[in-house]
């Protein structure tokens, strides 16, 4: 299922890549299981953040580059959101695993 969000980038400040995870025991062995991979971006103005899921545990039975893809687009965003030059004064369109610039 295809999912549109658009957010403002004039209002946001930052964008971070949250990974929700939960510890699993086996035995004498513990690891971490990765339910969520997401962006979040905070508004500069106000208190509140705007998400969008990568992946969801949910949804796909296994990871496919979505955490390296979450980090690139932080990485991207960070370089628009913190250069004055090119501080956006349009929306940004994330669909799936694409975010338009």
């Amino acid at each position: 299922m295809e999912q549109f969000k658009k957010i403002k980038l004039t209002q946001i400040s930052t964008c971070q890549v949250v990974k929700v995870t939960k510890r699993i025991t086996n035995g004498k062995s513990n690891y971490e299981l990765i339910e969520r991979v997401k962006l979040v971006f905070y508004n500069s103005k106000n208190s509140e953040e705007e998400q969008f899921e990568l992946y969801n545990d949910e949804d796909n039975s296994q990871l496919d580059g979505e955490i390296a893809l979450a980090h690139s687009w932080k990485q991207k965003l960070d370089e628009i959101l913190h250069t004055s030059d090119t501080r956006p004064t349009t929306m940004t369109t994330l669909e799936s695993n694409n975010i338009f610039v």
